[in-house]
């Protein structure tokens, strides 16, 4: 798992990797460069011609990503245009002058024909708010997006987004992904600021951040992983776990079935959906790994179905899931009340699970 960083947090980390020997254009070069190539995999054209990729720039080291990853992406075959967002200050950017010098300096008419939106007016030291100017471009790029389906990325964070808080200005960039630089900020998981953040992709650029015993921290996949243990070609499936789902009502089928389906796709062996027989054929047809109890209409028969059927499969019933779709109506108060008791206990005759 990665911890979840302040803004502070994050620049003493970048200090700490330049005191190590990093210089701040190698960090932004490798920044870009990454940006540059998720961008030149993930983003489609829309038609035959060159790729094109607009990036709305502001006036900081944000902006210097976004100016650099636009470079870029032209020496990757793209056509590129900025439009800038307060002034930019001076200084030189680690990439080529020749191919910075072929960076469209444009209009916001331009934005209508772009593949790609790039947000790089505020990173790390943004806040909750815009000025005028950037909250229309943003607005433009939301009804281009809505329009023609464009994808908007932000880099780092989405501008008009606090990461230390997850407070957002009403106009914030809303991206669809955001490639979060060196380490994710708290504030990104944070609502209403994970609202504007889309798909959080984290780009390694080096950086890293001992944990911190308390803090919280983003679940990977990798970390996942490593979690879930490795199945044996030849397991059986009671011995990659059993899941009993209780739940369900004559209107309400969804629910136990998509858990039920989620509990098979993480993997346990069997999965059981303990239901009222009435709903049984339309959750079977539509996820036909599932097994299933059909249950009677009367909570008493119920609960000494699911008691018989849990005994039966004491040493392999691994997990119970109750509730989903069940409702509020008393038929179901009756059947948990029958199987886990008032205070929420399973009852001990029929659980040794």
């Amino acid at each position: 798992m990665t911890t979840l960083v302040t803004p502070d947090e994050m620049r003493a980390a970048e200090a700490a990797a330049v005191a190590a020997g990093r210089t701040e254009p190698d960090l932004m070069h490798e920044a870009a460069s990454l940006i540059a190539e998720w961008i030149d995999v993930h983003v489609k054209r829309r038609a035959l011609a060159r790729r094109f990729a607009v990036a709305i720039v502001g006036p900081g080291n944000n902006g210097g990503d976004a100016l650099v990853a636009l470079a870029m992406l032209i020496a990757r075959g793209w056509r590129c245009a900025a439009l800038t967002a307060g002034s930019r200050r001076a200084g030189e950017l680690p990439v080529s002058s020749s191919l910075l010098d072929q960076i469209e300096i444009a209009t916001p008419d331009i934005l209508d024909g772009a593949d790609v939106i790039l947000d790089g007016v505020y990173g790390v030291g943004g806040r909750a708010s815009l000025p005028g100017d950037v909250a229309e471009l943003f607005e433009r790029a939301k009804m281009i997006r809505i329009d023609r389906g464009t994808p908007l990325v932000a880099i780092d964070v989405p501008s008009g987004v606090d990461p230390g808080n997850g407070s957002t200005a009403p106009s914030a960039f809303q991206a669809d992904v955001t490639l979060c630089l060196g380490l994710p900020k708290i504030g990104l998981v944070l609502e209403p600021a994970a609202s504007c953040v889309g798909e959080l992709e984290l780009l390694d650029i080096g950086i890293s951040s001992a944990a911190i015993d308390g803090r919280p921290a983003l679940i990977d996949e990798r970390t996942v992983r490593r979690i879930l243990p490795r199945r044996d070609a030849s397991a059986h499936k009671h011995q990659t776990g059993t899941v009993l789902v209780i739940g369900g009502a004559p209107t309400y089928y969804g629910a136990p079935r998509l858990s039920a389906e989620s509990a098979a796709r993480s993997g346990a062996g069997l999965v059981c959906v303990a239901s009222p027989a009435t709903i049984v054929p339309v959750i079977a047809g539509q996820v036909p790994e599932l097994t299933f109890l059909p249950l009677d209409e009367s909570p008493t028969v119920a609960v000494s179905q699911i008691e018989t059927w849990i005994t039966r499969r004491s040493s392999h019933v691994d997990a119970i899931v109750a509730g989903p779709g069940l409702g509020q109506s008393p038929h179901a108060w009756r059947l948990l009340i029958g199987l886990f008791g008032r205070n929420g206990n399973i009852v001990e005759s029929s659980r040794k699970c």
